[in-house]
């Protein structure tokens, strides 16, 4: 039990604020480093300098010289930049998505939503016992985005799907309320800034349909087990989707949670999946020692 409890507080953060120089170097010192945690002083100090300050000042110069006299040496110097610049940043960020969220996967949702990530990364540390009192909220599907295991209440289930559904279908109507009808030729400087402004909105849109969807398909799973003691009916939904499967997840996920059977052994204990059973929390004793 002490091993255990020791176990959890090496795994905890521990809340130092170190000074603006000690956390940019901290980021080149661990350029290798995996592992670990990173505060958002260390993560913002490293990208604001390179990535804010560096890359688009050298990049500048560099696009307006002639490569035959400075651009050549300068045009080096942004490759070299770039490529250490990026090296360093995505452990950092990783580092720095499992501090805020407890698990450095999520850092991948980046190809999904590059401003998901941006928004994680400004989450202060994650907190399990802060969020063990939000069982039930719309951010705990966030955080089990890839756990198929456990169940998940129809509170849970139902919050995060029309949120996440009147969210999107708000967003794409309003862009096509605002987007401006312009020609695709001869277009002047303005209305291609505009052009270019509203084609990323619909990448960020798309981006975000994909990451709700990679967190929904586990969530529904999680709900067909709790409702119906499976989630291998969820798979068979899936596949059926547009041909009646989603009727039959709406009507399966609006079923109450299915009472748990005793156990066999006849002492009236109940055997069920724990509702908070969380793979990513950070500092969680492993199975072996449950």
């Amino acid at each position: 039990m002490a091993s255990m409890q020791e176990n959890e507080e090496a795994e905890q953060p521990v809340d130092v604020q170190v000074g603006i120089v000690d956390a940019y170097f901290a980021a080149w010192r661990r350029a290798f480093d995996y592992g670990g945690v990173s505060s958002r002083r260390e993560y913002w100090v490293f990208v604001v300098t390179h990535w804010f300050v560096l890359f688009p000042v050298i990049g500048f110069i560099a696009l307006n010289r002639p490569w035959a006299e400075v651009g050549g040496t300068l045009g080096i110097i942004f490759l070299v930049h770039f490529v250490a610049a990026c090296g360093v940043t995505l452990p950092l960020t990783i580092r720095r998505v499992r501090d805020a969220t407890s698990s450095g996967w999520f850092t991948f949702l980046i190809i999904a939503s590059p401003l998901l990530i941006l928004a994680i990364t400004c989450c202060r540390t994650y907190d399990a016992n802060w969020l063990a009192n939000l069982p039930d909220s719309y951010w705990s599907v966030w955080r089990r985005t890839a756990d198929y295991m456990g169940v998940s209440k129809r509170a849970e289930f139902w919050r995060f799907t029309l949120i996440n559904f009147v969210g999107l279908i708000g967003t794409i109507v309003l862009g096509r309320l605002v987007t401006p009808d312009v020609p695709s030729v001869d277009l002047n400087t303005s209305e291609l800034v505009i052009r270019l402004f509203f084609s990323a909105l619909y990448i960020v849109v798309g981006g975000a349909i994909l990451s709700s969807t990679l967190a929904w398909m586990p969530l529904v799973v999680r709900r067909f087990r709790d409702a119906t003691g499976t989630g291998l009916g969820a798979y068979i939904a899936f596949l059926l989707f547009l041909f009646g499967g989603v009727i039959a997840i709406a009507i399966i996920c609006m079923l109450p949670s299915r009472r748990p059977k005793p156990s066999s052994g006849g002492n009236g204990e109940v055997v069920r999946v724990a509702d908070s059973v969380d793979p990513w929390s950070r500092g969680a004793p492993a199975a072996s020692q449950q």
